[in-house]
């Protein structure tokens, strides 16, 4: 997947960790979560499409023919963190990575507005053993068991 703004692909610079630390502390705000509600709301209601965020399943897409709850251990998410940052060669430290993800999960889940939490009706898969095409490949499979 690659992000590209006014003909630049920005895909690494979207990705570095001070974005996602900013994104999470930007998207607690009740200005920025409204605007970006009817956001992406208007584009699942204009398009088919796969959304992934932090309150999708909950909050903007309540009624979503598929939820998945995907998580992994935080050591396995900043494992993949630091090998992704290290194939972009951007420099970066695993303890301080890890160090992130769970500040940025504490603050996702005790926000008032839209917390980080798994939908009701959300299915829960556990990426912490399993490689990308395992992950899709379940994700396939609930897919297509849900459209029976």
């Amino acid at each position: 997947q690659q992000v590209i703004l006014n003909g630049e692909v920005v895909t690494l610079r979207l990705r570095a960790e001070i974005i996602g630390k900013h994104a999470s502390i930007l998207s607690a705000e009740k200005d920025v979560r409204d605007l970006l509600l009817d956001l992406q709301r208007n584009i699942a209601e204009e398009n088919n499409v796969v959304m992934d965020g932090r309150d999708i399943g909950t909050t903007v897409l309540k009624d979503a023919f598929l939820k998945i709850y995907l998580t992994a251990s935080v050591e396995v998410r900043a494992e993949r963190r630091f090998k992704e940052l290290e194939e972009g060669n951007v420099p970066a430290d695993l303890e301080t990575i890890k160090r992130e993800i769970i500040e940025r999960d504490v603050r996702d889940m005790e926000r008032e507005a839209s917390p980080l939490k798994q939908a009701m009706d959300a299915i829960l898969i556990d990426s912490s053993h399993m490689t990308k095409d395992e992950v899709v490949d379940e994700i396939c499979y609930k897919a297509k068991e849900r459209m029976r």
